[in-house]
Protein backbone atom coordinates (compact mmCIF):
# COMPACT_ATOMS: atom_id res chain seq x y z
CA UNK A 1 0.00 0.00 0.00
CA UNK A 2 2.31 2.55 0.67
CA UNK A 3 4.52 2.12 -2.71
CA UNK A 4 0.83 3.39 -4.14
CA UNK A 5 1.15 6.20 -2.47
CA UNK A 6 4.52 7.11 -3.19
CA UNK A 7 3.67 6.58 -6.77
CA UNK A 8 0.95 8.84 -5.89
CA UNK A 9 3.13 11.90 -4.29
CA UNK A 10 5.36 11.84 -7.22
CA UNK A 11 2.58 12.17 -9.65
CA UNK A 12 1.25 15.49 -7.40
CA UNK A 13 4.73 16.59 -7.52
CA UNK A 14 4.95 16.73 -11.03
CA UNK A 15 1.53 18.05 -11.18
CA UNK A 16 2.67 21.03 -8.77
CA UNK A 17 5.26 22.05 -10.99
CA UNK A 18 3.15 22.94 -14.05
CA UNK A 19 0.19 24.21 -11.86
CA UNK A 20 -1.20 27.44 -12.76
CA UNK A 21 0.02 26.99 -16.62
CA UNK A 22 -2.64 28.00 -18.94
CA UNK A 23 -0.74 26.82 -21.94
CA UNK A 24 1.08 23.23 -22.77
CA UNK A 25 4.42 22.66 -22.03
CA UNK A 26 6.91 22.90 -25.00
CA UNK A 27 9.62 20.25 -25.95
CA UNK A 28 12.43 21.46 -24.05
CA UNK A 29 10.34 21.67 -20.07
CA UNK A 30 8.85 18.15 -21.04
CA UNK A 31 12.44 17.35 -21.50
CA UNK A 32 13.30 19.44 -18.18
CA UNK A 33 10.50 17.54 -16.41
CA UNK A 34 11.63 13.81 -18.14
CA UNK A 35 15.23 14.93 -16.84
CA UNK A 36 13.99 15.89 -13.16
CA UNK A 37 11.76 12.61 -12.41
CA UNK A 38 15.16 10.48 -13.89
CA UNK A 39 17.18 12.44 -11.25
CA UNK A 40 14.80 11.94 -8.30
CA UNK A 41 14.53 7.89 -8.94
CA UNK A 42 18.41 7.91 -9.16
CA UNK A 43 18.43 9.96 -5.51
CA UNK A 44 15.55 7.59 -4.41
CA UNK A 45 17.65 4.75 -5.77
CA UNK A 46 21.13 5.47 -4.15
CA UNK A 47 19.35 6.02 -1.10
CA UNK A 48 18.03 2.77 -1.02
CA UNK A 49 21.03 1.43 -1.26
CA UNK A 50 22.79 3.15 1.34
CA UNK A 51 20.27 1.78 3.48
CA UNK A 52 18.81 5.41 4.19
CA UNK A 53 15.08 5.76 5.55
CA UNK A 54 14.02 8.75 3.89
CA UNK A 55 14.73 7.34 0.35
CA UNK A 56 11.29 9.60 -0.51
CA UNK A 57 13.08 13.19 0.13
CA UNK A 58 16.10 12.06 -1.65
CA UNK A 59 13.78 11.53 -4.18
CA UNK A 60 12.09 14.99 -3.95
CA UNK A 61 15.75 16.66 -4.03
CA UNK A 62 16.48 14.69 -7.36
CA UNK A 63 13.36 16.08 -8.68
CA UNK A 64 13.39 19.37 -7.36
CA UNK A 65 17.06 20.43 -8.63
CA UNK A 66 15.97 21.31 -12.19
CA UNK A 67 12.60 23.26 -10.80
CA UNK A 68 14.41 26.79 -11.31
CA UNK A 69 15.31 25.81 -15.17
CA UNK A 70 11.31 24.42 -15.08
CA UNK A 71 10.05 27.38 -13.96
CA UNK A 72 12.03 29.57 -15.54
CA UNK A 73 12.81 31.62 -12.17
CA UNK A 74 15.78 31.92 -10.36
CA UNK A 75 15.81 30.54 -6.75
CA UNK A 76 15.37 33.80 -5.20
CA UNK A 77 12.55 34.50 -6.77
CA UNK A 78 10.84 31.62 -5.71
CA UNK A 79 11.93 32.17 -2.38
CA UNK A 80 10.35 35.32 -2.61
CA UNK A 81 6.99 33.96 -3.29
CA UNK A 82 6.86 31.23 -1.04
CA UNK A 83 4.68 33.63 1.34
CA UNK A 84 2.24 34.09 -1.18
CA UNK A 85 2.32 30.66 -1.73
CA UNK A 86 2.08 29.55 1.81
CA UNK A 87 -0.83 32.24 2.63
CA UNK A 88 -2.98 30.71 -0.70
CA UNK A 89 -2.63 27.22 1.10
CA UNK A 90 -3.79 28.37 4.45
CA UNK A 91 -7.22 29.45 2.94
Amino acid sequence: MELGIMELRKYLYLLALHEGRLEEPTDVEIELTRASLIRGKICELLSRKKKKENYAEYYLAGMFSLIDAILQKTINEMVAELPRFAARIRK
